[in-house]
C-alpha cells in the first residue's frame, strides 16, 4: 500500500494522488456491500470507510469537492444503507426503533419523524357560527 497523507491521498512521483479513481471506488464499495450481505453484517458508514482504507470523513468531503463522480459513489452507498435499514425496519418489529434511530443520521438518510420547523407560524380563524365576518369588525 502506498504511503498516505492525512487527506487520503497517496504520494506519487508527481505529487499526491487519490487512493481510488471513481470507478475503482465504486467497485470497492460494491465489494464491501457484497461482503456485508455474505456476513450478515449491517453496511454502516464507519465500517465502509475502514474497509476502503479511508481514515477520515474529511477525506470523503475533499474527494467529493474535487470531483462530483466521487459524490455520486457516496450517494449510491447512502441509498444502499438506507435501503438496508428500511428493509430491516419493516420486516422485524423488534428492530424498528433501532433502524429508525440509524435512519435519522444524516449519513443514512437524515429522516425526520416529525415535520421540520419552517420558522413560520400560521393561525386560521374560523368565523362560521359566530355572526360571520361582520361580527369580527
Amino acid at each position: 500500500m502506498p504511503r498516505m497523507k492525512k487527506d487520503g491521498t497517496a504520494w506519487g512521483k508527481t505529487g499526491p494522488k487519490k487512493m481510488y479513481t471513481p470507478e475503482e471506488l465504486q467497485a470497492k464499495v460494491d465489494e464491501f456491500f457484497d461482503k456485508c450481505e455474505r456476513d450478515g453484517t449491517p453496511p454502516l458508514l464507519p465500517q465502509m470507510l475502514l474497509y476502503l482504507g479511508i481514515r477520515s470523513r474529511n477525506t470523503v468531503i475533499n474527494w467529493c469537492k474535487d470531483d462530483p463522480a466521487y459524490q455520486e459513489v457516496f450517494d449510491y452507498a447512502q441509498l444502499h444503507r438506507e435501503g438496508y435499514l428500511l428493509g430491516r425496519m419493516v420486516s422485524d418489529n423488534k428492530l424498528a426503533q433501532g433502524c429508525l434511530n440509524a435512519l435519522k443520521q444524516v449519513e443514512n438518510g437524515g429522516y425526520l419523524d416529525r415535520p421540520a420547523d419552517s420558522g413560520e407560524s400560521k393561525v386560521t380563524i374560523n368565523l362560521v357560527g359566530v355572526g360571520g365576518a361582520d361580527a369580527a369588525k
